[in-house]
């Protein structure tokens, strides 16, 4: 998270912009993140959590795999509008850079509403954007891996697949929520 009004904040938002009209590509955003500290706002500048209030009734949103970086904002931003409580960024098509510039467009998004981002079955994405969890699936990091990588006020999901056995064992070890279903 990055601190609102931050001079931080206005240079990766110019990036950001430049690299949404075509400036200097799809690596606008991954030079940021190389040029720049991205700072804890939470804990470097006394910000609270946008995990504070967790759990919160109402949409947990989750992104579609979109190619696009502006589209997928412009699709994003009237969820946040209206009231979601949660965003999964979920791109199973993308490359890992186009990731980084997704998860880290979308953590600047979701700031100014307050909303958490969770990144979807990958930990170094989610540490690398500063998100504020992470959702495993049955093949991605185990819940104590993931904890340790983002810290103890992360929201870390489960998804269990309709197996009871995964659920309980998920809740031992001490998930924030479980998915369930398709």
């Amino acid at each position: 998270f990055i601190g609102k009004g931050s001079s931080l904040e206005r240079q990766l938002v110019g990036l950001i912009a430049r690299g949404l009209r075509g400036g200097r590509g799809r690596n606008t955003l991954a030079a940021a993140v190389n040029e720049f500290r991205i700072i804890d706002a939470r804990e470097e500048m006394s910000v609270p959590s946008k995990t504070q209030e967790w759990p919160r009734r109402g949409l947990y949103a989750i992104t579609p795999d979109e190619s696009n970086t502006r589209r997928l904002l412009e699709r994003i931003e009237p969820v946040l509008d209206a009231g979601a409580v949660l965003l999964q960024y979920r791109n199973k098509t993308a490359n890992p850079g186009l990731r980084l510039e997704q998860a880290l467009a979308l953590q600047l998004l979701c700031g100014p509403y307050g909303v958490p981002l969770i990144v979807n079955d990958d930990v170094a994405l989610a540490k690398a954007v500063a998100a504020d969890g992470v959702h495993l699936g049955k093949h991605d990091d185990d819940i104590a891996s993931a904890r340790r990588a983002l810290g103890g006020n992360a929201i870390i999901g489960v998804s269990c697949d309709g197996r009871p056995d995964r659920a309980e064992a998920s809740a031992k070890a001490g998930e924030e929520y479980i998915a369930v279903g398709a």
